[in-house]
């Protein structure tokens, strides 16, 4: 309750003060694309081992949320040509029932 009450006199007492506020110096599109076309920084060991560990996290919790979704239907499609004329070709329709968390999973595992 204490910090509240300081946030909300400090900014009482900055409404109350008489001057200019500080100048944040400008940034020009020159600046930006220099900055732009500089190498990105190479990341240390240390944070890659962090971002692989946040991803790993991310995983589970999304692996979690799916679990609790139902289930998602698809038709899928499958054509044969007639065996007395080829040039019909028949079109038959699949109902395909598959759990979230199992797309997720076998995404781009074909």
């Amino acid at each position: 309750m204490f910090h509240i009450i300081s946030k909300i006199l400090s900014k009482i007492n900055g409404f109350l003060k008489k001057g200019e506020p500080e100048k944040q110096p400008e940034t020009t599109l020159y600046d930006i694309l220099v900055a732009l076309s500089q190498p990105p920084k190479e990341k240390t060991k240390d944070q890659l081992v962090q971002h692989f560990q946040i991803m790993d996290k991310m995983m589970i919790l999304e692996l979690d949320y799916l679990k609790g979704t139902p289930d998602m239907l698809y038709v899928g499609m499958t054509k044969q040509k007639d065996e007395n004329d080829p040039d019909i070709v028949k079109i038959r329709f699949v109902p395909c029932i598959v759990r979230p968390e199992t797309l997720l999973l076998g995404f781009n595992r074909n």
